[in-house]
């Protein structure tokens, strides 16, 4: 559950010593831009009552060689004779605030490792890479000088990802800055393969599961928070939720913000700035099948200790849809599915809001879960939800 907020950061007097402001470097994919990244959504969401607020920068999505690039002390911005407006955007290969030693945590997406590439320049052996849409949104002259100053490379090979990744990693962990990454969903829109023959290489969607299979194993090893973006979209329903390759809908990313937040406030470096001695207790989404049920009983009474594993209610979803299940007859088959929620951490149970018997949908508000008996609950916006599992109990 982390530390607890010391006394200035819920607005007290009674420490001397002020919480630094918590400073976040987002390096903004779409996933990430889109979710937390959007205005508004981290920046003053610590805790009830805190005065300090959240210091967000977002930074240029690259793939992790750039990344690597950046970090690098070595590297200088070459002296290009590059047109004028592209000058920015340059630096911004070689520059970063993720070896800030006051940043508390960086977010990245593998989005543009999974469809992106990067120019290398002649001369130099500089790395770049140009923004999603650049054909449309430079002048012919700027694309007329990226072409000729730099060569276009083949997409990262997993075995450069993970160098990059591991550097990235590295360099956050000799700081203590957290970290968080995004994977990728295997569903590929606009590709449509029925066959492999004569086709060389990875298709985008296994590229993409071989990326998310590379991070699950790195942040087992290298002690990192993963998101698995695909796992969420897929719960919810990729055919309709997928703009295109790791670009996703707006539900998909409240979806994917909502999963964010809750590890972003779990994470050591983070947890004392959003306060979690008190959090939201709520009604989980098993797949995109589930928006509403009745929950079922529950398995202990508040006030109550519990420990990470331990049963804390049940939720039944009735009415669910197996439309393949009698194809001939054309008819559609409704059946529940009975969930057993689990705390994922140790709390404190010190109130349930909605008993046995109560129709609930995804995301109520059933209960509250503080650090301790002693802690005073006080629910706002900004408060998170306790981590939970799930397993099915009956279909």
């Amino acid at each position: 559950m982390g530390q607890p907020p010391s006394d200035a950061a819920h607005g007290g007097t009674a420490s001397s010593e002020r919480i630094p402001t918590p400073r976040v470097v987002l390096v903004c994919a779409d996933d990430v831009a889109r979710s937390i990244g959007r205005k508004g959504f981290l920046d003053g969401r610590i805790g009830s009552g805190a005065e300090a607020r959240i210091e967000v920068t977002a930074e240029t999505a690259a793939p992790l060689a750039i990344l690597r690039q950046r970090l690098d002390p070595a590297v200088m911005r070459p002296a290009l004779e590059a047109p004028d407006r592209l000058r920015p955007w340059i630096d911004s290969m070689v520059t970063s605030r993720m070896d800030d030693e006051s940043v508390s945590l960086i977010v990245l997406s593998v989005a543009p490792d999974f469809v992106g590439r990067v120019w290398r320049h002649n001369d130099s052996g500089l790395l770049v890479h140009p923004p999603d849409g650049y054909e449309e949104s430079w002048t012919e002259p700027e694309i007329a000088w990226l072409e000729a100053e730099f060569t276009r490379q083949p997409l990262q090979t997993i075995e450069t990802i993970e160098e990059g990744l591991r550097h990235v990693a590295a360099d956050a962990a000799g700081r203590g800055t957290g970290l968080l990454v995004y994977n990728v969903s295997t569903v590929t829109p606009e590709e449509k393969i029925y066959t492999f023959a004569g086709r060389g290489g990875d298709t985008l969607a296994v590229r993409a599961n071989r990326i998310d299979l590379l991070l699950d194993r790195l942040a087992a090893e290298l002690d990192f928070s993963l998101v698995d973006v695909d796992r969420i979209v897929a719960e919810l329903g990729a055919g309709e939720h997928m703009t295109a390759s790791a670009r996703y809908s707006d539900a998909a990313c409240e979806a994917i913000a909502e999963e964010a937040l809750t590890a972003i406030a779990d994470l050591p470096e983070m947890s004392r700035h959003f306060g979690t001695d008190v959090m939201r207790l709520t009604v989980p989404r098993y797949d995109k099948r589930t928006i509403e049920g009745t929950i079922v009983a529950w398995h202990c009474t508040a006030p109550i200790t519990v420990a990470r594993g331990d049963l804390l209610f049940d939720v039944r979803y009735d009415n669910l849809h197996y439309r393949l299940e009698e194809p001939k007859r054309g008819r559609e088959s409704h059946r529940s599915l009975l969930v057993s929620v689990l705390a994922a951490h140790d709390g404190h149970l010190h109130e349930i809001l909605r008993p046995a018997g109560a129709k609930v949908e995804v995301g109520t508000t059933v209960g509250i879960v503080t650090k301790d008996d002693a802690t005073t609950p006080a629910l706002d916006e900004s408060t998170v939800s306790f981590p939970v599992g799930v397993k099915v109990a009956t279909r």
